[in-house]
């Protein structure tokens, strides 16, 4: 049977077949699961459509139980109001759900800087969905991304509410195999892409109000309808170009056109702050380097921020890239550890002709 490989990050669950080059349905006719969920008193809404009603349901709208993954009180005054890893158990349940067959086997790329009790809860999670694990894998080895012999790349995770940078090394391992080896992760703390789109948000707000006198930020439906828009329009602006955007409220539209200047202006903090981690997390040695995990999307302003901190080429891969990598390579590029139990890998054998490139 085909192994399932899950790359799990709060900005989306992605899954893909061995079997396959393109990534599974995993949330309705989305390849992506946000890590979202509503907690109400008839259950618990995850994914996709948590996403397009946070805004309506702010009290009960939650999105960093796969950062924050533990046995913590979601509300520390009630001890009945669940858990993060609850949470997480009902979104990968219902991702699960979507893609695995009886007999599958799975595999997860989960973040880097997960602790050795975060990797425990997951696998219990697992267990108790009953899902065939073989084995977990940080994310920045899971990618076929190619790698340079003897040089170490930085490897840069953009997560809903932190970002996590990883040194990856090239080195010779046994019998002259190339070889990529997690070194170390750095986390940049409230910078990901949940406080970027907020940002982004608000500025292109700005921009309606000044040029048709509408506010979209002034109720719920109009704010969530810009929210679910300005990651693709983001994607798709060009380095000098821009996009329009239209907005309906109150049955009439309202257009402007949104450029790339505006997005980076509003969020040039946030990018400074990355840039800066990136350098530090590179260190004196530097970064032959630079390959952002494409899982969050764009951000405007970012590649040419790290070409001018460290002066090191940047790559962007796909939003699949991770799962259909990590599918692709299962096990044959990932040591057999022997005996029983659910293996950890921090290396594999490399490929050196870069794949699954943005």
């Amino acid at each position: 049977m085909p192994v399932i490989a899950f790359d799990i990050m709060d900005t989306g669950i992605r899954a893909a077949r061995s079997d396959s080059d393109e990534p599974l349905k995993v949330d309705g006719e989305s390849t992506s699961s946000p890590g979202v969920a509503l907690v109400t008193r008839g259950g618990v809404v995850t994914g996709v459509d948590a996403a397009h009603r946070a805004c309506f349901h702010p009290s009960t709208a939650r999105s960093r139980f796969w950062e924050r993954l533990g046995a913590e009180p979601l509300d520390a005054s009630d001890p009945r109001s669940g858990n993060q890893a609850e949470l997480a158990l009902a979104h990968l349940r219902a991702v699960a759900g979507a893609v695995l067959r009886e007999g599958d086997r799975a595999v997860f790329a989960l973040p880097a800087d997960y602790t050795a009790r975060q990797l425990g809860i997951v696998v219990s999670i697992a267990n108790e969905l009953g899902i065939a694990l073989e084995g977990v894998a940080p994310r920045p080895i899971a990618f076929d991304a190619g790698f340079t012999p003897g040089c170490a790349c930085l490897f840069l995770d953009v997560g809903l509410h932190r970002s996590v940078l990883s040194i990856v090394d090239a080195v010779e391992g046994e019998s002259d195999d190339a070889c990529l080896v997690l070194r170390e992760s750095h986390t940049c703390p409230d910078v990901g892409i949940d406080p970027f789109r907020r940002r982004w948000a608000k500025a292109i707000g700005g921009e309606f109000l000044r040029a048709t006198r509408f506010d979209p930020l002034h109720d719920a439906a109009s704010e969530q309808q810009l929210l679910d828009l300005v990651q693709p329009l983001a994607d798709a602006i060009g380095p000098s170009g821009a996009e329009p955007l239209e907005l309906r409220a109150g049955g009439r539209s309202h257009e402007i056109s949104v450029t790339r200047r505006l997005l980076s202006q509003a969020s040039e903090d946030l990018v400074r702050a990355l840039a800066a981690s990136a350098q530090s997390a590179a260190g004196a040695g530097g970064v032959s380097e630079i390959i952002i995990g494409g899982g969050a999307g764009r951000v405007p302003g970012l590649e040419e921020a790290l070409v001018h901190r460290l002066g090191t080429p940047v790559r962007w891969l796909e939003p699949e890239a991770a799962a259909i990598g990590l599918a692709r390579m299962w096990p044959g590029r990932f040591p057999d550890p022997g005996g029983a139990g659910v293996a950890l890998h921090t290396w594999r054998r490399a490929t050196a002709t870069p794949a699954a490139t943005g």
